[in-house]
């Protein structure tokens, strides 16, 4: 017997199929060496993405300014950008796995 978190009670047998969710993720996008979230116009700026677990099929960065890239490994889960106007951008990291759903996280960050 199986008790839900509401409480419903099933019998585990053949008719009664079990399906588990996993719950729905964010992805955590950090910048290390700007923590305020504010850099300088022509600054190298390194993002990262501290928690990837699972089969990585891409990593799609867009840095918020029309430019974005696409890798297939793991190396760029850190990645420099260099804006080259002043602005508070918003960057968006998307994660495929071959293994669970894809993920997706945001960050902003102002250029001055």
């Amino acid at each position: 017997m199986i008790k839900t978190k509401k409480g419903r009670q099933v019998t585990i047998s053949p008719e009664n199929d079990i399906i588990v969710k996993r719950a729905n993720q964010s992805l955590i996008i950090t910048i290390p060496d700007y923590p305020a979230q504010i850099a300088n116009v022509g600054d190298n700026v390194n993002f990262s993405l501290p928690n990837l677990n699972g089969l990585l099929s891409s990593i799609t960065w867009d840095f918020g300014d029309g430019q974005s890239f696409t890798c297939n490994t793991r190396s760029c889960a850190t990645t420099p950008h260099i804006y080259i106007q002043a602005g508070t951008y918003t960057i968006r990291a998307t994660v495929t796995y071959t293994d669970q759903p894809s993920i997706d996280g945001t960050i902003n960050l102002k250029v001055q």
